[in-house]
Parts: C-alpha cells; sequence; structure tokens
C-alpha cells in the first residue's frame, strides 16, 4: 500500500513540475461531482489531456480533504492493495481496461470487491479510458452495478473541448517551459529562425518567453495552430510540437498529420475487414469520408485536408454502419 502511495505522490509532484498543466472546465466538473458521487469516468481520444486530468483531480482532492488517500494504479489487480478497510480513499484507474477490453470475466469479480467498498462510501473512482474502449466495454457499463450512477465526462465532447482561448493558454505554456518565442511583430523577417528578443503586448493574455530563445514561432502559425482539431490530441500535440525542435520547424503539420498508432488503427481495419464485412465497411466509409471531394493528387493522410482522420474506426461504430 505504502509503496502506491509513494508512487502516486511522485507522479502528481512530477505533474505539478512540468507547469505545463492548464485547468479547463473539465477538471472543475469532475471535482464537482466527486464531492457528491462515487464513480467518474474521463474519457477522450489518445493524448486528449486524460491522466494529466485525472492526476490534477487528485492533488485538488487531496488538497481539499487531507485525510483521503489517493491512488493511481495501472490496472485492476491491484485493488486488493490499497483497499483496506477502515480507509478512506480515491483511486484513479488510468487506462482502465484497456488489454482486456473484450475480456471481462476477471474485472467483473474486482469491481464487485470494488462496489463493496464504494456502497459504503469508503472509495470514489476515477476511471480513464479511451472512447473506443469505453465503446468496447459498452456492456460492461451498462450493466455493473457499479455503474449504475456513473458519469462520463469525455473531453472530446461539444461541451468539454478545448477552447480556443484554452488552446492558446496552453501551446503558450509549452512554449515559455521550452523556450521557444511568440512573435508579435509584422516587422519580423520572414525568414528568421532564431531569435534572442522576446516581444510582448500587455493587452495579450499570455506571455512571451524570455531573452534565451533559440526559436521563433510567428503569430500567424500560432493562430493557425489553435485552429487545429488533431486526432492525436492537442495538449500531446503541444507537447511533441514544442519539446522536439525538429517538430517546432514543422510548423502547423505537427498538429494535422496523422500518428503512427492512428495509421496502424487503419490499416488493422482494412485487414481485419478481409474477413468481417461490418469492419470492412468502416473501412470503405473511413476513406470515402477522407477523400470526398479532394482531387485524387491530395488524397493522402498527410495532407492538411485529412483532419478528419478523427473519424477513424476508434469513433465509428456498428450503429453508424447500419
Amino acid at each position: 500500500m505504502s509503496f502506491h502511495l509513494d508512487q502516486t505522490s511522485s507522479e502528481i509532484e512530477s505533474h505539478q513540475k512540468e507547469c505545463t498543466y492548464l485547468e479547463t472546465e473539465a477538471l472543475r466538473q469532475c471535482i464537482q461531482l466527486l464531492e457528491c458521487r462515487n464513480v467518474v469516468i474521463l474519457s477522450g481520444r489518445e493524448g486528449s489531456g486524460k491522466s494529466r486530468n485525472s492526476l490534477e483531480i487528485l492533488r485538488q482532492l487531496k488538497e481539499r480533504h487531507n485525510d483521503l488517500d489517493v491512488f493511481k494504479l495501472v490496472g485492476l489487480h491491484y485493488v486488493s492493495d490499497i483497499v483496506k478497510c477502515n480507509v478512506t480513499c480515491i483511486v484513479l484507474f488510468d487506462n482502465a481496461f484497456d488489454k482486456t477490453s473484450e475480456h471481462f470475466s476477471y474485472e467483473e469479480q474486482v469491481l464487485n470487491h470494488l462496489y463493496s467498498y464504494i456502497s459504503q462510501n469508503k472509495v470514489k473512482v476515477i476511471f480513464t479510458m479511451r472512447n473506443y474502449v469505453r465503446h468496447a466495454c459498452h456492456r460492461l457499463l451498462s450493466t455493473h452495478k457499479i455503474f449504475r450512477d456513473f458519469v462520463d465526462i469525455d473531453l472530446n465532447s461539444k461541451k468539454f473541448k478545448l477552447t480556443n482561448m484554452e488552446k492558446e493558454k496552453m501551446i503558450t505554456n509549452y512554449c515559455v517551459i521550452n523556450k521557444i518565442m511568440i512573435s508579435e511583430g509584422q516587422e519580423d523577417n520572414a525568414d528568421q529562425s532564431v531569435s534572442n528578443k522576446a516581444g510582448r503586448d500587455d493587452n495579450e493574455a499570455f506571455r512571451s518567453v524570455q531573452d534565451q530563445a533559440v526559436v521563433i514561432l510567428k503569430r500567424e502559425k500560432l493562430n493557425e495552430i489553435i485552429e487545429t482539431d488533431p486526432f492525436l490530441g492537442f495538449p500531446e500535440c503541444c507537447r511533441l510540437f514544442t519539446e522536439n525542435r525538429n517538430n517546432a520547424t514543422l510548423d502547423v503539420s505537427c498538429f494535422k498529420w496523422p500518428s503512427i498508432a492512428l495509421v496502424n488503427d487503419i490499416e488493422k481495419l482494412r485487414m481485419e475487414g478481409i474477413n468481417n464485412y461490418m469492419n470492412g465497411l468502416k473501412y470503405v466509409i473511413l476513406i470515402v469520408i477522407l477523400t470526398k471531394g479532394y482531387p485524387k493528387n491530395q488524397c493522402y493522410l498527410y495532407k492538411t485536408n485529412c483532419t478528419l482522420v478523427m473519424l477513424v474506426e476508434s469513433n465509428l461504430h456498428e450503429e453508424d454502419c447500419k
């Protein structure tokens, strides 16, 4: 038990030290719900901020209720290690059911054990899961008593997705930490890639980086980035864009190219479609959506127009294909 406590505390501390987290409405809603409910699911696409948000939830709840123990677990099989009588705790199951989303016999046994503590108000639980896992777990979520009164916070939903203002603050935070200067002036040399001068407009709602900045990001490019909705997830793209100088030179393309995982998912769907007509139909629908209305020489996954790639297999479901 002490091992899991120490590990969770270390992750929360590391999360704080990064100084890149941006509090959003989704986080505030989760904390408010956990004050009166026992089970919350935080869902979203890969890289949408589920793990960072859940760590911040643990941090803030621990700060408010010092007598609580908080745990982050990566598998249900650790439940017996941390759920003890006379201990009130909040447990985060990060990427719940990812490995065995279609084999729930063992998970159901563990959830039954966990429910006995939840029903006594001794445990509150946060599950994070990717959207496709949430849909794969539909039977479990709709039948098991532990999820009878759960609330699902989808980070990619219209209600909780990042606003443009939040995106601007987020990308700017990452730029500050990684010494990328945001250029405001129209007089800047268009070919300039290195600058030691950090301009600032006091009317802007964000900071520019310090004098030692070695990479410059034009305001027009920043505005273009803010308008994107990458499949990989805006928070993760911000991290990749600012931490890797090679990515920073790609400008907005870094936010529009599909990830390797996405390409693999599409290829997997194509191969499964050979023997499974429903997956084959999903693949055909996906390709039609990606290519409809564009010339053939622009129908490549790495082109700008393929931001529609969010409609990949994990967001296409059997009901949509009927």
